[in-house]
């Protein structure tokens, strides 16, 4: 119960742009979520609020685990995604690999666009 409390509270924190609090609040019960169902979510969330507060080392750290526990989960195509874009002009590499991978692995995937594209042959 506590879980899902702190989980629709940082989800209204989410809705009113409030990234800090929405944070404050999936931090809270992230390691308590391992077994619920919820886990996946708070996980991309965590992700987006950094994405959201420009904390990109801590968004592609969180995107990062996403892909790796949750290969077939709700948002791995946005994650998939974020982590091309993320590194775009930081890490071009890890952008292309991000990219290929999206491209590869989910080809029908709303998020193959001209700026994947443009990743992946620069």
């Amino acid at each position: 119960n506590g879980v899902k409390y702190f989980y629709d509270k940082g989800m209204e924190y989410i809705k009113n742009k409030d990234y800090k609090n929405s944070l404050s609040n999936f931090n809270k019960i992230y390691l308590y979520s391992k077994k619920s169902y919820l886990n996946q979510h708070i996980l991309y969330m965590i992700g987006y609020s950094y994405e959201n507060l420009y904390d990109t080392e801590n968004a592609n750290k969180y995107y990062e685990i996403y892909v790796e526990e949750y290969k077939s989960g709700d948002y791995i195509e946005q994650c998939v995604y974020n982590l091309a874009i993320l590194n775009e002009n930081v890490d071009k590499e890890k952008a292309k690999k991000y990219a290929n991978k999206l491209v590869e692995e989910y080809p029908n995937s709303q998020f193959n666009n001209t700026r994947i594209r443009k990743i992946i042959n620069n």
